[in-house]
């Protein structure tokens, strides 16, 4: 994996390299607050801290020299020292993230991540620690959603693999199944992330021995019996999963895969799962579940993820450096942990012991893979989606 992906934005390194200049080098802290409406019930689910951390953990050039020279000469034209702009370029961060661990619920106002680092390091890579979570948290989220709906269903991620970019696309699979998801078909993912790879059937590609089949959706009990006599013929192996060559959209196609069950049995297939692509939304996975359909396997191929509403806040800054006033929404100024009791999270005075862990600093190496949580951990079930503040808040 990258140490780093040269994602900077270049009015943000300006003026870091103004702080820089001037010999700034006082800790800050800034954090990634989840804001309201990143899921239908509140809460959301935390990921991809690690991989932040993993990004801006070396140069913010990602050790192209090119770049940095680029960049600083830019930096310059819009008013920058030169210089200061080059050295935060190419110098390793030195600070410290603290983070809630992989699948953790947590509610609006809290904060996902905290940075603590001399002010110009933190501040040159703020796009960093926004994309990343961003982008995880929504992911994670949004599969949370779907493996709810499905009452009890595998779901499998297809879709990932069809993204543009293989790293990102890969740790999208993996935020997945921090948020249930039981695997992806992304063969990427499993080598990078650990993530279980499946087979699913597949639409529109060549005739298959495999274990998979593709049944007709407009002649099921003649294209079953095709697909039962073929793979009889083949002496390939057991016949173990099975779709219809279109998604299911609506009632019509729900009644289908009944029918796709019955032509199963039939044929003495009473071991192999039926599978089904959906649309992307709870709605329409709830709807196959509400109707107790044979569905054993629910498919999206589709693009099932968005990005998560977060803010990146100051907590806290040198002295003499003003911040904007905090939304009423955040809690105010200054770092803070997070505990849970029972169902509802509380902001608490910062200590070190708390549900923000330290992931990364001096003299802690980041670790070789993110700690997820256990899929029955107290801190994944549902939280409320108000965090209580502290008390002298």
């Amino acid at each position: 994996m990258p140490r780093t992906n040269g994602q900077f934005s270049l009015p943000l390194l300006a003026q870091a390299a103004l702080y820089h200049a001037k010999r700034v080098r006082a800790e800050a802290t800034f954090e990634v607050v989840l804001r309201a409406g990143s899921s239908p019930s509140g809460a959301a689910v935390a990921a991809g801290a690690w991989w932040a951390a993993r990004l801006a953990m070396g140069p913010l050039c990602g050790g192209d020299l090119g770049l940095a020279d680029w960049a600083a000469g830019r930096a310059g034209a819009v008013g920058a020292d030169r210089d200061a702009a080059y050295s935060l370029l190419t110098t390793p961060f030195s600070g410290r993230i603290h983070a809630l661990l992989a699948g953790t619920a947590v509610p609006p106002g809290a904060p996902l991540l905290q940075v603590t680092g001399p002010l110009p390091e933190v501040y040159a890579r703020s796009m960093i620690f926004r994309a990343a979570l961003s982008t995880a948290v929504g992911a994670a989220t949004a599969a949370q959603a779907l493996v709810s709906a499905a009452g009890g269903r595998s779901v499998v991620d297809d879709a990932s693999v069809r993204a543009a970019a293989p790293a990102l696309s890969s740790l999208i699979a993996w935020c997945g199944r921090v948020g249930g998801m039981s695997g992806t078909t992304h063969a990427r993912a499993g080598w990078e992330w650990g993530v279980p790879v499946v087979s699913v059937p597949q639409v529109g590609g060549l005739p298959s021995e495999a274990s998979d089949g593709t049944v007709d959706a407009d002649d099921i009990h003649a294209s079953t019996l095709a697909l039962v006599r073929r793979t009889k013929a083949s002496d390939g192996p057991e016949l173990r999963r099975v779709r219809l060559s279109r998604a299911l959209v609506d009632d019509v196609d729900l009644e289908r895969h009944f029918v796709l069950r019955r032509a199963l049995d039939r044929h003495g297939l009473r071991r192999t799962r039926v599978c089904a692509e959906l649309p992307p939304s709870p709605s329409a996975v709830q709807r196959i579940a509400s109707a107790d359909s044979p569905i054993d396997l629910v498919v999206f191929s589709q693009p099932w993820w968005s990005d998560a509403n977060i803010a990146w806040l100051p907590a806290e800054l040198p002295r003499g450096i003003e911040a904007a006033p905090r939304p009423d929404w955040a809690l105010s100024a200054g770092r803070h942990q997070l505990v849970r009791h029972a169902d509802t999270m509380h902001a608490i005075a910062w200590a070190s012991e708390g549900l923000l862990k330290a992931l990364t600093g001096p003299g802690r190496p980041l670790p070789t893979v993110p700690e997820v949580l256990a899929p029955l951990d107290p801190d994944r079930q549902p939280v409320s989606a108000h965090l209580e503040p502290p008390v002298d808040l």
